[in-house]
């Protein structure tokens, strides 16, 4: 038979809070079931929980996820703002001509072996004789990037915008080693805008919506690639194959490790879309 422990006076020690020994409590916590002052206590469904077992009840509780396992996030999307903030400056400097940023920037296949860095920036220079073309570059960006970056996750969409400029460009170099067009300059952000198509259509499929209407834009977009000039349908169908295929990783990759095989397989495209290029220039 137990006894509780008499006081000064014979009687038991009336019970504290935990977190404040100074602080008698009548009231316990429906889990631990240790006294817990008025400050400590949490309202439950039933009774009151202290802190410390409320703390460890939101740990076990998962936070959601999206259909590609990124953390559901309702913030704004900070990457497309910056990527389009960063697009605007470069084209406002474009217009100095002391800068000759198109001139560094732009994708000519024939440098691109000493110069790689322009597979990436010519998705930063556009055409400064024709507003329209960053304009409707940017409305892309501003009605995909809405979309993609929240369910995708910041960083999953960073890469993936990156990786489809560089597909881009690398089949716009690949196709210019069977043409011998070493020289002809590209600009623009539409070849990575085309790997967000790509990669929206899994998503729609994944999670089972319309897609005629995205169907019908991409459509339209690669005809007018075609029928438009100095339009580069060469980057539009790269950026694409290169979304399509960043799109299927995201959607099929397996639920362990799901993030590791995600980022592993986007940057490894990335690593075979480099490889590509330098094999452009060895045929």
């Amino acid at each position: 038979m137990s006894q509780s422990s008499p006081g000064a006076g014979g009687q038991a020690e009336p019970p504290v809070c935990p977190r404040h020994p100074d602080r008698i409590s009548y009231v316990s916590c429906q889990r631990c079931e240790r006294p817990v002052c008025t400050e400590c206590q949490v309202p439950a469904a039933v009774g009151v929980h202290c802190r410390d077992c409320q703390r460890q009840a939101a740990a076990r509780i998962a936070a959601p996820k999206t259909v590609v396992g990124a953390r559901l996030n309702s913030g704004r999307p900070v990457v497309t703002f910056t990527l389009m903030a960063i697009t605007v400056v470069v084209f406002l400097l474009q217009y100095i001509p002391l800068l000759r940023v198109t001139e560094y920037l732009a994708l000519v296949p024939g440098y691109t072996f000493v110069q790689p860095w322009r597979l990436l920036s010519a998705a930063l220079v556009h055409s400064t004789q024709n507003p329209m073309h960053i304009g409707f570059n940017l409305l892309g960006l501003w009605i995909f990037g809405q979309y993609l970056e929240p369910v995708l996750g910041r960083a999953r969409f960073l890469l993936s915008y990156l990786v489809s400029g560089l597909g881009a460009s690398t089949f716009v170099v690949a196709l210019a080693s069977l043409t011998d067009d070493w020289l002809v300059w590209t600009v623009g952000a539409s070849g990575a805008i085309f790997g967000l198509f790509g990669i929206a259509l899994f998503i729609l499929v994944k999670t089972r919506q319309n897609m005629t209407p995205m169907l019908v834009l991409i459509g339209l977009n690669v005809v007018m690639g075609f029928l438009l000039p100095n339009v580069s349908w060469q980057a539009h169908l790269g950026g694409l194959i290169t979304g399509l295929i960043i799109g299927l990783a995201l959607v099929k990759a397996p639920a362990a490790n799901r993030s590791i095989f995600q980022f592993g397989a986007i940057t490894g495209l990335g690593l075979v879309q480099l490889a590509i290029v330098y094999l452009s220039f060895a045929l």
